[in-house]
């Protein structure tokens, strides 16, 4: 079992950070801004930022969870159909047709001409599988406003779930990684 509370705690400590610092209230542009650094947020996940996306049983389809995105967003990443669905969908889902990776958003922060995007890999599990998942991640996106034109900075913090050789149990590591992709989106 202790194993499993190195998951919780890493997890926790992931999503803490972003709820631990509100974001003030949206003006006229933010939802919009919302929308775009979340796209660019999963396009980063989906060439190769988040490792374990090779084991999304279909990877032309992105799942999202809808919460922490502005109300009636519609995100669009190249190649990808992406569906926007309540957590209870999801939940649904995976108790209809079987455990499946989608894509959730931690509260986002705002700093100015900054915004910092807490994205993450997860499992949706059904109510009747039997099955511990030893994969996923995910990572804090900071991206900033240069020129009108958003720009994702170097990758700085950044956490996967790894099989501990000894047990075979695992563990959600926080790391600090070199920049992975960079991405810019006018």
């Amino acid at each position: 079992m202790g194993r499993y509370v190195y998951i919780a705690v890493a997890m926790l400590l992931f999503f803490r950070r972003a709820e631990a610092n509100p974001a003030p209230a949206a003006t006229a542009s933010e939802p919009d801004d919302a929308v775009t650094v979340a796209e660019m947020a999963l396009e980063w996940a989906v060439v190769g930022g988040i490792s374990d996306f090779h084991l999304v049983k279909d990877p032309s389809l992105l799942i999202v969870a809808d919460f922490n995105l502005p109300k009636n967003a519609v995100l669009k990443v190249a190649g990808h159909k992406v569906s926007l669905l309540p957590l209870q969908d999801i939940q649904t889902m995976a108790d209809d047709r079987g455990d499946f990776l989608y894509f959730r958003f931690a509260p986002f922060i705002r700093h100015a001409e900054r915004i910092d995007v807490p994205i993450s890999l997860v499992w949706a599990v059904g109510a009747k599988s039997t099955t511990i998942y030893m994969s996923g991640g995910g990572a804090t996106l900071n991206f900033e406003r240069q020129n009108g034109k958003w720009i994702l900075l170097p990758v700085t913090e950044h956490w996967m779930s790894i099989r501990k050789p000894s047990d075979g149990g695992c563990v959600s590591v926080l790391a600090s990684t070199s920049p992975l992709v960079s991405l810019v989106h006018s």
